[in-house]
């Protein structure tokens, strides 16, 4: 569109305020800082990684580019990429002195929004980006909450139900995406000993297939997106499997075993259905036969001890399939409701998570922005190796080097915390998520 159109809004933004295609002004009170240039280019290109959403690069640019009239939105947006990047000490001080002082402009304007009941598409976004900086800085409750108002706020805004599923039809890009974000981050916390906000879901492919239809992406790239949503429902039902199984066995009676049995039936069936989407099924034989006959100019510190190498074809699949296989772990700890005993199905689960990052750690990847808050599989694995009944110390003396080697440094960094959250759990044999819930608390 050139400079010289007035013409009102494309026909194409978004339900609310989205995609404004005509030229606007900055808002007199936007905070500019020479910094700002640095941490905006990091939101581009590394942003979408490290909010486990790579399909989701468009958008991520409507955000972006909606931020430019929104200081809430543009303060939260530079606040979270400030303090996700690797800190290294020399500048982990600066990076959060900037955050903090972007924080300054957004938690007083969304306090008034919900007090005043204007909630907008700015403020839903904003407070998504604030749980990913609660997350990133380890202030795990704190998160829990402000997902907790996310919730409250898309019921109040009539996105969702009272049990969570969309009812917005037809769906809204960003505003599917916020939802999205929003499940991706109470998995996440949950795997870090909070308690669930949304309720057990149930995944609606004709509903995100909508969405994807109407943002005009190639049909691969529809598959993708469509693999990334469908997993995380899949990680919120597994989730929620293993607190009620937990919840169940306290309380007790007559065919529990059986209730949890009859559960974990059903979510194996889903999960084994996604080994079949298009997209996934051709990576996974694709990396199978290639492992099988792996190149001999293939590097030896890109392999899981002796195990054959992961070749990885796409990187935003491998990433989903190291998720996917960890799932397989969870279920098994629900079903059995013990951290011991484990099958040579769930041993071999542990050894392909191995296998995938072992090449990601080398730098095909990207394993900095993966230590973040991807990490959790290798946690899984971790307690699969430290198995009393058949402790596998090769993989274990593997992982702790292995999660160094990744840590972004400062005092923000996953790695080392699981690193130390497994070294505690060997040693002590405590609950293992009260004491990774420590580590990250």
């Amino acid at each position: 569109m050139s400079q010289t159109d007035t013409s009102e809004e494309d026909p194409t933004t978004h339900a609310g305020q989205l995609l404004i295609r005509r030229r606007i002004p900055a808002p007199d009170n936007l905070d500019v800082q020479p910094e700002d240039a640095k941490y905006i280019a990091f939101y581009l290109k590394e942003g979408p990684g490290y909010l486990g959403a790579p399909c989701f690069v468009d958008e991520m640019l409507d955000i972006f580019t909606f931020s430019f009239t929104q200081p809430v939105l543009r303060h939260s947006m530079l606040a979270l990429s400030s303090i996700v990047q690797p800190l290294y000490p020399e500048i982990e001080s600066q990076a959060r002195t900037y955050a903090l002082r972007n924080l300054r402009h957004v938690l007083p304007e969304i306090q008034n929004a919900i007090s005043k009941v204007k909630i907008t598409t700015a403020h839903l976004i904003s407070v998504t980006f604030l749980i990913y900086y609660s997350i990133a800085t380890h202030e795990l409750p704190k998160a829990h909450m402000h997902l907790r108002g996310l919730f409250a706020m898309l019921k109040e805004v009539d996105y969702i139900s009272d049990d969570g599923s969309p009812i917005q039809r037809p769906p809204d890009p960003v505003m599917a995406f916020i939802y999205t974000l929003g499940i991706k981050a109470d998995n996440i916390l949950v795997d870090r000993n909070q308690p669930y906000a949304f309720p057990l879901l149930q995944f609606d492919e004709r509903y995100f297939r909508q969405w994807f239809t109407k943002t005009h992406r190639s049909e691969y790239n529809l598959q993708i997106c469509l693999a990334s949503v469908h997993l995380s429902f899949l990680c919120n039902n597994v989730g929620h499997l293993r607190e009620d199984a937990v919840q169940l066995r306290l309380r007790g009676g007559e065919g529990v075993e059986a209730v949890i049995a009859e559960r974990a039936q059903i979510i194996r069936k889903k999960h084994n259905s996604w080994l079949l989407r298009p997209c996934i099924d051709q990576h996974i034989q694709a990396a199978t036969n290639a492992s099988a006959n792996p190149s001999s100019s293939y590097s030896l510190n890109s392999c899981f001890l002796n195990f054959p190498p992961y070749i990885i074809f796409d990187p935003p699949v491998a990433r989903m399939h190291f998720v996917h296989t960890s799932l397989l772990i969870q279920m098994s700890i629900a079903e059995q409701g013990t951290i011991e005993g484990f099958s040579e199905q769930v041993f071999d689960a542990a050894i392909l998570i191995c296998r995938i990052f072992a090449v990601v750690s080398v730098g095909q990847g990207n394993a900095v922005m993966w230590s973040d808050h991807s990490l959790t599989p290798l946690w899984l694995a971790g307690l699969v190796f430290g198995d009393k009944r058949r402790p596998f110390w090769e993989g274990l003396q593997w992982l702790g080097p292995t999660l160094s080697k990744v840590d972004k440094g400062g005092a923000f960094s996953s790695a080392a915390k699981i690193r130390d959250a497994l070294i505690e759990y060997v040693r002590s044999g405590d609950n293992p998520w009260d004491i990774l819930g420590k580590e990250f608390n």
